[in-house]
């Protein structure tokens, strides 16, 4: 058997022969290269498929479901089920994710999940010929082929159509894939070598030799990735802030299918307690997107296209102007015109701004503690220490404190103690019974620390 996951040149196919062994092959240059082995519990590998995410499926001649992932060799081929079909030719995967069969005079879709029929439709001028194979175009239209013969048909059933005979093979096709451009491929039983044909959907008539190839046994089925967009979310985020601090969120967008991905949906509902600053959109190989809308807490907009390998990056930045301490987590949705919507979170600690202040009686000679007894004319020392607990360096930032009721300042004794080389602060006040520390021309490391102290006396 040979089997064709297109990749978008579709250059690179797969090949299975004896049932059992896989190649790789490139069709520009020929070479052949051993992929790995797969394995049935009921005789040789009948016929394949594979899905959007290049993982292969393939039954047996007692018609039980399989399944192998190249990118996952260490778990082998692993049994899905019966289809309860029995012997099948056919096998593809539809636009919506699900394996179709052409057997007899029905079409059956198929669940990958568990091997079992979801539904199952009537067709009428079902090929006669045995053997052959099916593949679903981007359209959703069925092709089915059978000795030289290429037909179509709904996936929902109903007459099959004949569209033409396919002229230069001069054995019967028992394959059939079909490339992100639409055009089909089929293996030629013959040789060794055998033959790989490619021709076009609409005009079967000429079909052009793409290679011969020699192979350990004879192939005869193929098998191409669906012709379908593969969208992927991933959200990422600040690991950690405080309050005050920026976040910022970047949601990545990928299609890393075969065909262009439009009109999908973004929603990224930003927690409440966070001040949103800033929404933009960037691209990257022709895809298009809205500029972001913000609506309260939600910002939004619209995917116009995805062409296959493009992404699309939404950044997001707000302010954490009241988010509790803990865990923030920020959930972003997309929703395809076709298919279920796709959701990506990421998580932020939120830590406490870590304020440590302290009084000291400095004319009873206490020390410094959170609490302190005193009498009329004592003069008091107040100090606190911030640390800055985020993983961002800190800049440009300003601590204030109250002078307490019943109390005078005492003038000239505010003052900035142990403040970082390269980080200035400058003292001011008290103005409507604030003191300021403004600290500038360089930034707060983290986990680094300031301290600020004045004196009052009290009345």
């Amino acid at each position: 058997m040979c089997f064709i996951p297109v990749s978008l040149n579709a250059a690179t196919m797969y090949v299975m022969t004896n049932g059992t062994e896989i190649y790789s092959v490139d069709t520009t240059s020929s070479v052949l290269t051993h992929v790995a082995s797969v394995t049935s519990g009921g005789g040789n590998v009948q016929d394949l498929a594979e899905n959007i995410a290049g993982v292969f499926y393939f039954t047996d001649s007692a018609g039980t479901l399989y399944k192998y992932d190249p990118a996952n060799p260490n778990a082998g081929t692993q049994t899905i089920g019966s289809t309860g079909l029995g012997s099948l030719a056919r096998l593809s995967f539809d636009n919506a994710g699900n394996l179709i069969t052409v057997n007899g005079g029905n079409l059956y879709v198929i669940s990958p999940v568990t091997g079992t029929t979801l539904n199952q439709y009537a067709i009428t001028g079902a090929p006669a010929v045995g053997g052959g194979d099916v593949v679903v175009a981007a359209s959703g239209l069925v092709y089915v082929i059978a000795g030289d013969a290429l037909y179509s048909l709904r996936e929902s059933g109903g007459t099959v159509t004949p569209v033409g005979v396919v002229a230069g093979p001069t054995n019967n096709l028992t394959g059939l894939a079909i490339d992100p451009a639409g055009d089909l491929y089929a293996c030629e039983t013959m040789g060794p070598p055998w033959n790989l044909w490619k021709f076009s959907s609409n005009s079967p008539q000429t079909a052009t030799k793409v290679g011969s190839y020699t192979t350990t046994g004879t192939p005869n089925d193929l098998a191409s990735l669906p012709i379908v967009p593969f969208l992927t979310i991933t959200k990422t985020a600040s690991t950690q802030a405080a309050q005050g601090d920026l976040i910022g969120y970047s949601v990545l967008v990928q299609n890393s299918g075969t065909a262009a991905a439009s009109n999908t949906a973004f929603s990224d509902p930003v927690p409440t307690g966070i001040g949103i600053v800033s929404a933009k959109c960037t691209t990257t190989g022709g895809a298009t997107c809205t500029a972001p809308s913000i609506t309260a807490q939600n910002v939004t907009s619209s995917f116009g296209t995805l062409p296959p390998a493009t992404t699309i990056t939404i950044a997001i930045n707000g302010k954490d102007n009241s988010l509790p301490v803990g865990n923030s987590i920020n959930t972003a949705t997309i929703t395809p015109s076709t298919g279920s919507p796709l959701s990506s979170s990421a998580t932020t600690t939120i830590v406490p701004n870590s304020v440590l202040k302290t009084v000291a009686d400095i004319t009873q000679g206490t020390p410094a503690t959170t609490a302190n007894n005193a009498k009329p004319g004592d003069v008091l020392e107040y100090s606190f220490t911030y640390t800055n607990n985020t993983q961002t360096a800190l800049a440009n930032f300003t601590m204030k404190d109250s002078i307490p009721a019943h109390t005078t300042y005492v003038s000239g004794s505010a003052a900035c103690v142990g403040t970082p080389s390269g980080l200035t602060c400058t003292p001011s006040g008290p103005t409507g019974g604030t003191i300021q520390w403004t600290y500038g021309n360089g930034a707060l490391a983290p986990n680094g620390s300031v301290t600020a102290k004045f004196r009052v006396t009290v009345n």
